[in-house]
């Protein structure tokens, strides 16, 4: 996969994202990170309400955070 290829399938989107849309976009990037750099270890963990990312049993959570500084925060 080139890197256009790459772009094209994590930002498919065609318009700005609202906040919440883009508070969930950020969740399911980090759980595909997860999954993608820790091979095998994060395979049962999904998105959820909170926290953000859930194993199936519920028994272990993860809270996902961005840190941006005020001017990104107020582009829209």
């Amino acid at each position: 996969m080139d890197e256009e290829d790459l772009t094209k399938e994590l930002f498919p989107f065609k318009k700005p994202l609202t906040s919440r849309y883009r508070k969930k976009y950020v969740e399911f990037l980090a759980v595909g990170i997860l999954q993608y750099c820790y091979d095998g270890t994060y395979e049962g963990y999904d998105v959820y309400d909170a926290p953000d990312i859930r194993d199936k049993t519920k028994t272990v959570g993860i809270e996902v955070t961005e840190a941006i500084t005020i001017e990104q925060a107020q582009i829209v």
